[in-house]
């Protein structure tokens, strides 16, 4: 073996299509950083700012993530996944977060609507509870321009903040 075939590849070393792909996969890095810190500042902007408005957020950015997160792993044929604790959480936080979209927006009531303290305490059991211990336990990590990091950290985090801004 030559010393050549054990020297760190350098970009002079690269070919043009090879330094063209990696100028395309920083700008798509650089992007999805960008739009990850917005996002989170946005985050922390509503629930410091607006905490009786950020049960809205949620339900946009739920509006986005789930179904990015169903189709990749839909392709993995990991679905089951999904019926895991935290996503059912999410799911019972952001169908919470719909019904009440309804009732402000539209004057839809439920039949859920006579239980709501009871359903907001339990939900808040349930969020602040073992939902918020697990971002600690399974160390979620904020990785900004990983979609699929940024997504876990939604799904543990998101329905807490939701809870602790309605108390």
């Amino acid at each position: 073996m030559t010393t050549k075939d054990t020297e760190a590849p350098s970009i002079a070393t690269l070919t043009k299509p090879q330094c063209r792909k990696l100028q395309g996969f920083s700008k798509e890095n650089e992007r999805n950083y960008t739009i990850g810190l917005m996002s989170m500042i946005l985050t922390a902007s509503m629930t410091v700012r607006f905490p009786a408005y950020y049960w809205i957020w949620h339900l946009m950015r739920m509006l986005f993530y789930f179904p990015v997160r169903y189709f990749r792993f839909r392709k993995n044929g990991w679905e089951l996944y999904l019926l895991d604790w935290c996503y059912v959480v999410s799911y019972i936080t952001t169908a919470c977060s719909l019904l009440a979209f309804l009732r402000i927006m539209f004057g839809i009531e439920t039949a859920l609507h006579q239980y709501n303290g009871t359903l907001i305490r339990a939900g808040f059991a349930m969020c602040c509870g073992p939902l918020i211990w697990s971002v600690y336990v399974f160390r979620n990590s904020i990785v900004f321009h990983d979609l699929d990091y940024m997504t876990s950290v939604f799904i543990h985090m998101s329905p807490f903040l939701v809870m602790w801004c309605l108390r």
